[in-house]
């Protein structure tokens, strides 16, 4: 599938088209998935006192900090409500991946993962931030991932 950006001041707010031969249902589902990760689900991030309603599209990973759930979005962390276990159920499994006890990272942040001569994966994400997968969720992650 091509992935093209139309740059123009003149489109506020920002919008989404699919262009198709015909609407099928994989359009459809398209569609569907786009508008559920876009617009349906969020998550209150608690920073310097004040709420922000974050969007799923936005969020790089979730991970444990001094005994707290927080996600990062950019370069900001946000501490959140959830626990790690409570958001692997929630969060769709096509879009976010759990690769630890305590972490939890978006499909689309992943850039690159390198074998450790331990055996486990460090993974490298878009951000220039690098973590590591645990042994217990390294098939995991091969299977999502190096498909």
């Amino acid at each position: 599938m091509l992935v093209k950006f139309n740059l123009n001041p003149k489109f506020q707010p920002t919008w989404i088209a699919i262009n198709t031969t015909k609407k099928t249902a994989k359009s459809e589902r398209m569609a569907d998935a786009i508008a559920h990760l876009v617009n349906d689900w969020q998550i209150q991030g608690f920073a310097a006192g004040k709420i922000k309603m974050i969007s799923l599209y936005e969020i790089t990973r979730f991970y444990t900090q001094n005994k707290h759930v927080v996600c990062e979005v950019g370069q900001q962390v946000y501490r959140i409500k959830s626990r790690i276990y409570e958001l692997n159920e929630k969060l769709p499994p096509d879009t976010f991946i759990q690769i630890s006890s305590s972490e939890i990272v978006s499909l689309a942040s992943i850039d690159s993962l390198a074998l450790t001569k331990t055996g486990s994966y460090q993974v490298n994400l878009t951000n220039g931030e690098t973590t590591f997968t645990s042994r217990r969720y390294m098939q995991k992650l091969r299977k999502e991932f190096l498909k």
